[in-house]
């Protein structure tokens, strides 16, 4: 049966969401970050081992 009732907590839900996504975010960038930081790392040793061969 449908009904006229609406509902108001779309702030509330829209704060929650945007809540979770600075939280993914948080968590997500060290990561990418640390990833960055690892292949400038590795790059250096594979282009030398490269050009000894």
């Amino acid at each position: 049966m449908l009904s006229s009732y609406t509902d108001n907590s779309g702030l509330l839900v829209w704060s929650f969401l945007g809540f979770c996504a600075v939280i993914v975010v948080a968590q997500v960038l060290p990561a990418v970050m640390m990833m960055v930081g690892i292949v400038k790392g590795v790059a250096p040793v594979y282009t030398e081992a490269k050009a000894h061969n």
